[in-house]
């Protein structure tokens, strides 16, 4: 299946955007479209590529509507990752 990122539930209703951006984090690959709330009350955010689809290194850029942004940079990423 395609990529999804859930969010932790202590971000639930905070987030104002997910996006994937090439290693260097100059370049935006995708956009995460929100899919609702599930999963132990965490906001899911789905995109139009496999995970593996983009390329080793890239990062997950978390936008909240604060202006905070967190970001995690993700090795493998054809394989499933918690954090």
């Amino acid at each position: 299946g395609n990529l999804a990122v859930l969010i932790p539930k202590r971000y639930t209703g905070k987030v104002k955007q997910v996006r994937i951006l090439n290693p260097e984090g100059t370049k935006e690959l995708a956009k995460g479209k929100y899919s609702g709330v599930g999963n132990g009350d965490r906001e899911h955010y789905r995109f139009n590529k496999a995970g593996g689809q983009y390329p080793a290194g890239a990062i997950v850029l978390i936008e909240m509507k604060n202006g905070d942004v967190h970001h995690v940079k993700i090795k493998d990423t054809a394989k499933r990752m918690e954090r």
